[in-house]
């Protein structure tokens, strides 16, 4: 009998996207290994991280809270992330 993948699971599918993602960003980034991390905002329910290595910039936010935060001009959605892209158009 095949076992199931963790993607083929219901519970397993959100996860296993996650981690696909994560290791997309891993890939497109490698300078991230040698990035220097500034907490540039920090509330209760909410951070945002700036990411450097020479002109290179990533910026993470993550969001706890019930509602979606402004973050430069994109929103970060309720119980999520989003990571910036300077050189990635909003969507």
């Amino acid at each position: 009998q095949r076992q199931m993948c963790i993607r083929d699971r219901p519970y397993g599918a959100p996860t296993f996207e996650l981690y696909q993602r994560l290791i997309a960003v891993r890939r497109r980034h490698p300078w991230l290994v040698d990035a220097v991390l500034d907490v540039r905002e920090l509330a209760n329910e909410h951070i945002v991280i700036d990411l450097t290595s020479g002109d290179r910039r990533l910026s993470l936010a993550l969001n706890i809270s019930d509602e979606p935060v402004a973050v430069d001009d994109r929103s970060v959605p309720a119980h999520d992330w989003l990571l910036v892209d300077p050189l990635t158009p909003s969507t």
